[in-house]
């Protein structure tokens, strides 16, 4: 009999044992748990979530993110949209972005197509730049980053002086679909009747002329990742220009670039007899709140 109750009771040791350390597993779960709910949505699996209280006026920020890839272009890059999807995880998930404080425009993700809203067309970084300074308030905090091509072109048909453009996905959507293979070794302007739409392109200008409606006090970062990024009127001493002598390059045969990993991020693109710069955008843009720039 004692032998039994000696047995009996190691038996229940053993389950009074189980049940602890069951119930300190399923503690460490529902902290584990309780850490996942206050993460961002959409937080990367084995991605660390610092646990620290948000900056005073987290609620005042946003920025615009545009990475590009060209992958259907004849002179695709590597590496744009990787990089944009680095930022974009230390924004969400270690800055702690809200989605609605973030906007992400690349051209593809693991070789699936992106949404119409999401691609980095012309039209829509134009409206993500509008989105991001619209209503903008003193205390704003506001991040504008860009990677992908830059290019020059003459500011209008037969000048020397040229400019710097962001260039979208779609920035020879409306020329004929072997314009470049035509095109590639072509130092002399086509003529207009070959094709007179032009490239879509972004002029500095335009994006400038953005930030120049965001008030005073507010806090404008810009980092662009690309060539002739230079951002009219910004500088630290005198302000920046918004035209340049054309920055000779030499010819840049991008077909042998394909399979380089690392590629210059300029686009030489055969002058066209067409002014990319609207009219209407103001030649020299002064920017009213605190602007840093970095390319």
């Amino acid at each position: 009999v004692r032998r039994l109750r000696d047995r009996v009771a190691s038996v229940q040791a053993e389950i009074d044992q189980c049940k602890h350390a069951t119930q300190r597993r399923e503690a460490a779960l529902a902290k584990q748990q309780e850490h996942a709910a206050a993460a961002p949505a959409g937080a990367l699996p084995g991605l660390v979530v610092p646990q620290r209280p948000l900056p005073a006026g987290h609620e005042r920020r946003k920025a615009l993110l545009v990475g590009v890839n060209y992958t259907n272009s004849h002179a695709p890059l590597k590496g744009c949209v990787n990089d944009l999807w680095n930022l974009q995880c230390l924004l969400r998930h270690t800055l702690q972005y809200s989605d609605d404080q973030l906007r992400c425009l690349i051209d593809c993700v693991g070789g699936r197509t992106q949404k119409p809203d999401n691609v980095p067309t012309k039209a829509n970084i134009q409206a993500g730049l509008q989105w991001l300074v619209g209503g903008a308030q003193p205390g704003d905090t506001l991040l504008f980053i860009f990677c992908g091509y830059g290019a020059q072109h003459p500011s209008e048909p037969q000048c020397d002086e040229h400019e710097g453009y962001l260039v979208p996905v779609d920035f020879a959507e409306d020329l004929p679909a072997d314009f470049f293979d035509s095109a590639t070794n072509r130092s002399q302007p086509t003529s207009p009747s070959t094709s007179c739409k032009g490239y879509r392109l972004i002029p500095m200008l335009e994006v400038s002329g953005y930030i120049s409606q965001l008030p005073p006090m507010c806090r404008m970062s810009v980092m662009l990742d690309c060539c002739y990024s230079a951002m009219p009127g910004a500088g630290i001493n005198t302000f920046a220009p918004a035209t340049f002598p054309k920055v000779k390059r030499g010819n840049v045969d991008y077909q042998k670039l394909r399979d380089f990993i690392s590629r210059p991020r300029f686009l030489e693109l055969p002058v066209l007899p067409v002014q990319h710069t609207p009219a209407h955008i103001q030649r020299n843009p002064v920017a009213k709140c605190w602007l840093h720039c970095f390319s």
